[in-house]
């Protein structure tokens, strides 16, 4: 071949723009007829009738759409932080299919708004569809998920569904996938073993011991008038609470006096509610579930996750190779990494960041070798 003809054509490879994956709008009818806006993301050049291999996305708790926006706790402010919608990209670049849908909490609160935005009462359907999520909250979760899943096998009839899924997204995957029977794999980042209320209490009670060692300058084990002075934020809001939080009365707040201002905060903002604590109850186990998993699951863990510790994921792995004895569960850990494998400080940095490329690239490779 002609010298230059070479030169040419890789040095316009080089400029080429990356491969982007088509994102379709569409609108998928769950397991209650309730109507869940979604997006399919197709890898350059693949049609609908080629599509071998389908991942559906799930994020972690709370009332987020189908991007999961991250921006409000991150670093940085002023640069989106779209979670799902950057592990969609790198799937999609890597072959799968790829769905990521809204979670029912905020389809739901979109259509509150609009109740209210048009002044008027809500309809029988859709205070039945209120009244439905309130009272199964985690059931709604799972049964969205599998609902997707199916809609997925219908749409595309020659493709393996997958599942990925990110903090309490892993719980609902292992449910939805031990439940369904045909899934292909499942993905988890951000894995916990126990349940929703062990995590919180880790992160409300314990982990923001880190704030209290910051305010902490003497490192005494207490924060006196002054520290609390000296600092803005959550200092002076305990300052504004001594009256009920100086349990002594020693005019210093002690760590196990935070400890215990931590524990009425959890009791008030980080409470799972008891409909969705019976029914994860009436779940299997996830040490159960992965022990008897016939389809391979890939585990992404970063070692500076402070919202579900190394730990979890550690545990699984050291079941899976001596006791289970098992090789279809594959663990892989990334230095330095948060919960959404993104860069963090240290292990007690709090704040997001954009998830790490090349921690997205290995996600995606991983799921690519063993996903077949």
């Amino acid at each position: 071949m002609n010298h230059l003809i070479v030169a040419t054509t890789l040095a316009l490879l080089l400029l080429a723009p990356p491969l982007r994956a088509e994102e379709i709008p569409f609108t998928h009818e769950s397991f209650d007829g309730y109507r869940i806006e979604a997006k399919l993301a197709l890898p350059e050049g693949v049609k609908e009738g080629d599509v071998t291999r389908v991942v559906v996305l799930l994020g972690g708790s709370g009332p987020y759409d189908m991007d999961l926006d991250l921006t409000t706790v991150s670093k940085d402010q002023k640069t989106k932080n779209l979670w799902l919608k950057d592990v969609s990209d790198v799937l999609a670049a890597k072959g799968f299919a790829v769905i990521r849908y809204n979670k029912r909490p905020f389809q739901l609160g979109g259509m509150v708004k609009a109740v209210k935005a048009e002044k008027r009462e809500p309809t029988d359907g859709e205070k039945a569809l209120i009244k439905g999520f309130q009272e199964n909250p985690l059931k709604c979760y799972v049964d969205d998920c599998k609902s997707f899943a199916e809609g997925a096998r219908k749409r595309f009839p020659k493709a393996k569904i997958f599942l990925l899924g990110g903090s309490e997204g892993t719980h609902v995957a292992l449910w939805a996938a031990n439940e369904l029977k045909w899934i292909g794999g499942v993905a988890l980042i951000g894995f916990y073993a126990r349940s929703l209320d062990t995590v919180t209490y880790e992160q409300i009670v314990w982990r923001d011991q880190v704030q209290f060692r910051g305010i902490d300058k003497d490192g005494d084990g207490s924060l006196s008038g002054e520290e609390l002075k000296s600092e803005a934020g959550l200092a002076r809001t305990l300052a504004a609470q001594m009256i009920a939080l100086d349990l002594d009365g020693d005019g210093k707040l002690s760590l196990m006096e935070y400890r215990t201002f931590c524990l009425v905060a959890w009791s008030q903002v980080g409470d799972i509610g008891d409909a969705y604590r019976r029914q994860e109850a009436a779940y299997p186990a996830m040490f159960e579930i992965l022990k008897d998993a016939a389809y391979p699951v890939a585990f992404f863990q970063g070692m500076w996750d402070n919202q579900t510790p190394a730990c979890n994921a550690m545990a699984a792995d050291v079941l899976a190779k001596w006791v289970w004895k098992k090789d279809t569960l594959r663990f892989f850990y990334f230095a330095k990494l948060g919960h959404c494998l993104d860069p963090r400080e240290s292990g007690d940095d709090l704040m997001y960041s954009r998830i790490d490329p090349e921690a997205a690239k290995k996600v995606a490779t991983e799921m690519d070798g063993l996903f077949k």
